[in-house]
């Protein structure tokens, strides 16, 4: 006798619920969107024990027919497919018609629903996968799906659950995902007898307020990328560069409304950032990007939190640009930390290290100015399920916003701090405003920024030394080197294998030329920095990934290191050149170059009001 078995119904409806239905949050996602796709514009969501022993969900949507009811617990029952071409032209959040009876082969599932035009509401029970009651009752138009007693059919996959904390925990992250992207949509969480969220109807930045607080909305800034083809568009909030975590959990994409896990979308976010970010900091961002379906497969994993793009490298350049770009765009300086009220709580998040203390209220905590700011308009769900049929690659315009605000030509230089520091002030503007600028940092990223400018133009201008000189490498830095020679001349640097070195297997090499703006007395000491960094990479990509971090290096060593006394000519200067430059506000490492404080509260130091 053969030993392979179909398996039962029930067997394979709970083996499928394991790819579904993961924990209670999972059931809280799975019913949110159904209610989100009904139509509803008020959502309420109520949990007891951390949705172990209930989670309920309630909207005002369209409401189910009677005659479908027990059809919703059938597996692969759908409204939103009837043919193969529709997983093309999708825009609802569920579609695969396995939630229900996923759910219900696990729990007791209450669903109660009425259409608009039907004096009464349909009342449906089921257990197990089997349906136990059927009856009509009173209720409002909308619909209600109650599930009790998850897992408690199957104790393997209960004792996985953690504890009612943790839990609810999960079910409120998975909550703030579905609020974010349907900010037009009031919905409620409920724990026990406690209201812990409520959102109201309104734009995204308002509803941003309400989950984030107002002190995480001050910090963000609307992207502003155009672009000029209509099959990908990014929109969203993104933080200054000094609100950040340790970890990921601030990034959030979304595709199509969909919220989505992409270590590609979080790579292309946090090279958008490039060298603001700290070592080892993750930004906020909260990016959605509206594709047309034809291009993005929804339909990669049941859980539906994962998508597969046809063309993965386009979408991935299109959002690091349009980062990178607003970034740049932003006009802005690292407001005072020095005030802190002594009233005022930590908001909750995590600055970049201690440079970074929470301001004052009514100060604008992430330092990115708010002039010009602009509230991110409230989603139109019918403008999103608008399909395009453009193939055309993809580009972005240019606006005249690219040029950077004239704040620092607005500044007085008044004097020096050690030698090290710029004081400033302005006046005439919104405020009588206090400014210390960091000399080194403030150089090397006008330094950098031209470096940059001209390596991907022309490359940079390099000058012939008088007597060239020589440097020993280890094998690492030899190989890297040779195999990086052209480049390097792209850099300015002008440099010949000259024989074996004393050190173990390594090379001795020749440099020519450097970098016309190279203030150094010795180039040799910064090639070894180069080689080394050069080295980390692999053969394959070294280049590409590592040519911004050696032009950084380079800018570090072309410029003003140590305490120095500018002339007002030369500090002038300066702050025109950073009148000129994106992301001027800090330097290529991600330290901010100029700290901002106002009139107000440098009197509130002395007591004056």
């Amino acid at each position: 006798m053969g030993k392979i078995i179909k398996m039962s119904e029930l067997l394979s409806s709970k083996i499928a619920a394991g790819e579904v239905v993961e924990r209670p949050a999972s059931v809280v996602k799975e019913l949110m969107e159904n209610s989100i796709d009904s139509g509803a514009t008020r959502i309420s969501v109520f949990i007891n024990e951390g949705g172990k022993r209930l989670v309920r969900v309630v909207d005002n949507g369209s409401g189910i027919e009677p005659e479908d009811m027990a059809l919703c617990f059938e597996r692969f029952a759908t409204s939103k497919l009837t043919k193969i071409e529709d997983l093309e032209t999708l825009f609802s959040m569920g579609f695969r018609g396995e939630a229900l009876s996923s759910i219900a082969s696990v729990a007791r599932v209450t669903l109660t629903s009425r259409r608009r035009d039907a004096e009464t509401a349909s009342k449906i029970t089921v257990e197990g996968g089997k349906i136990i009651e059927q009856t009509e009752e009173g209720a409002p138009v909308g619909t209600s799906i109650e599930v009790a007693d998850l897992f408690s059919n199957t104790p393997a996959r209960a004792k996985f659950l953690r504890t009612v904390g943790t839990e609810f925990a999960r079910i409120t992250e998975q909550f703030k995902k579905i609020a974010l992207s349907y900010p037009e949509c009031g919905i409620k969480l409920h724990h026990g007898s406690s209201m812990v969220i409520q959102a109201h109807p309104g734009t995204l930045a308002e509803r941003v307020a309400e989950i984030f607080g107002t002190a995480v909305l001050d910090e963000l800034i609307e992207i502003e990328a155009k672009s000029s083809n209509p099959k990908i568009q990014i929109t969203g909030l993104i933080g200054v560069p000094t609100l950040t975590y340790p970890t990921g959990k601030g990034l959030m994409t979304y595709v199509n409304n969909r919220a989505i896990k992409d270590a590609g979308l979080t790579k292309a976010i946090t090279l958008g950032y490039g060298s603001l970010l700290d070592k080892g900091r993750y930004p906020f961002a909260l990016v959605f990007i509206k594709i047309d379906t034809v291009l993005v497969d929804v339909n990669v994993h049941p859980a539906k939190n994962e998508v597969r793009f046809s063309d993965p490298g386009g979408v991935f350049n299109a959002l690091r640009f349009a980062i990178n770009k607003t970034l740049g765009k932003t006009s802005s300086v690292i407001q005072g930390s020095a005030f802190v009220a002594d009233n005022e709580s930590e908001p909750n998040f995590t600055r970049s290290g201690s440079r970074y203390p929470a301001t004052s209220p009514g100060v604008n905590p992430g330092g990115f100015a708010r002039e010009g700011r602009k509230q991110w308009p409230k989603p139109n769900r019918e403008v999103a399920r608008e399909r395009t049929t453009t193939t055309e690659p993809l580009e972005f315009i240019k606006s005249e916003e690219d040029t950077l605000t004239p704040e620092f030509l607005q500044m007085e230089v008044t004097g020096q701090l050690w030698g090290e520091f710029l004081l400033c002030q302005s006046f005439g503007t919104e405020n009588d405003t206090f400014y210390m600028i960091d000399q080194h940092g403030a150089s090397e990223r006008a330094r950098f920024e031209h470096l940059k400018a001209d390596y991907y133009k022309d490359g940079i201008i390099s000058q012939l030394l008088l007597l060239p000189e020589r440097v020993e490498t280890e094998l690492s830095e030899s190989e890297a080197l040779k195999s990086a020679l052209t480049e390097l001349k792209r850099l300015g640097f002008d440099i010949e294998p000259f024989g074996p070195s004393t050190k173990k297997d390594g090379e001795t090499f020749m440099i020519k030329s450097v970098p016309s703006i190279f203030s150094s007395t010795s180039a040799g000491r910064l090639i070894i920095e180069l080689a080394g960094e050069l080295a980390e990479f692999t053969q394959s990509s070294r280049i590409e990934e590592s040519i911004e971090k050696i032009l950084m290096t380079i800018a570090c060593h072309s410029v003003i290191r140590g305490p120095r006394m500018l002339s007002t000519t030369e500090a002038k200067g300066l702050l025109k050149e950073l009148s000129k430059i994106d992301f001027a506000t800090h330097c290529p490492h991600g330290r901010p170059v100029v700290k901002r404080y106002s009139r107000a509260e440098i009197e509130a130091l002395f007591g004056r009001t």
